[in-house]
C-alpha cells in the first residue's frame, strides 16, 4: 500500500527523532551560478528536474537552491493529513490563493515553513535510503505576472519512490506515491526560478 509523500516522510522522521535526539547538519551552500556549466532553474522544468536529482543524489545543497533566499516558501499539507499534523500546526495557515488554478477546494490550507522543510529534508538525506520507482511528470505549466513579479504554477503528476530506514539486522521500507502536487515558483534576483509555495494533494491511497 502506498501513502502520500509527506506521510511517508514523516512516519521515517518519526523513527529518526527516536533513534536520533541531534541529527547532523550539513553545510547548506550551492556553486556559485557562474561555475555552474547549465543552469537547470532557468525552466520550470529545469526546476522539477533538479528536486527530483536532489532526492535521487540525496544532497541538500540542491534542495536549498530552489527555495527563496527571503525564506518565504511554504509546504501545504495534503488536505487527507490534516487531521495527522492539526495539533502542530493549527496557527500556520492561509485561505485560498485566487491566483492559482490547479490547487483544490478548501476553506484554509495549512503549512509549515522554509526552516522546518530544510530540516526534515537533511535527516531525510542523512539517514535514509531513496530509490524512484518511476519519475513525477510535469503535466501543465501557468505563467502570468502578478504585481511586476514572474510567477508560474506548475501541476505535476505521477511518481513513486521507495525509502529506505536501514538498521542492523533489518531494513524498513516506504513507498511513496507523488500523486499530484502543485508548486508556485517565482524569478529570484538573478532571474532564476524558485519555489514560493508546494501543495501536496496526495491521496494517500495506492496499490
Amino acid at each position: 500500500m502506498t501513502i502520500s509523500i509527506r506521510a511517508g516522510i514523516n512516519v521515517l522522521f518519526f523513527l529518526l527523532m527516536v533513534q536520533c535526539r541531534n541529527p547532523f547538519t550539513p553545510p547548506v551552500g550551492i556553486p556559485p551560478v557562474e561555475h555552474r556549466s547549465m543552469e537547470p532553474r532557468s525552466t520550470p522544468y529545469g526546476l522539477i528536474d533538479q528536486l527530483v536529482e536532489s532526492y535521487e543524489m540525496k544532497r541538500i545543497d540542491l534542495f536549498v537552491d530552489l527555495l527563496p533566499r527571503d525564506g518565504s516558501f511554504q509546504f501545504f499539507i495534503a488536505p487527507d493529513f490534516f487531521n495527522e499534523y492539526r495539533l502542530k500546526y493549527q496557527q500556520l495557515s492561509e485561505q485560498r490563493d485566487t491566483r492559482l488554478n490547479f490547487i483544490t477546494q478548501s476553506d484554509y490550507y495549512y503549512y509549515w515553513t522554509q526552516d522546518a522543510e530544510i530540516e526534515r529534508h537533511e535527516r531525510l538525506f542523512r539517514y535514509a535510503g531513496i530509490e524512484f520507482l518511476s519519475k513525477p511528470g510535469l503535466e501543465s505549466v501557468r505563467k502570468f505576472i502578478d504585481n511586476g513579479d514572474s510567477l508560474a504554477e506548475l501541476l505535476v503528476t505521477g511518481g513513486m519512490f521507495v525509502i529506505s530506514r536501514f538498521f542492523p539486522d533489518t531494513v524498513e521500507q516506504y513507498p511513496v506515491s507523488i500523486d499530484r502536487q502543485v508548486f508556485l515558483i517565482k524569478k529570484d534576483p538573478d532571474g532564476l526560478w524558485v519555489i514560493r509555495k508546494w501543495y501536496d494533494f496526495s491521496s494517500g491511497t495506492g496499490e
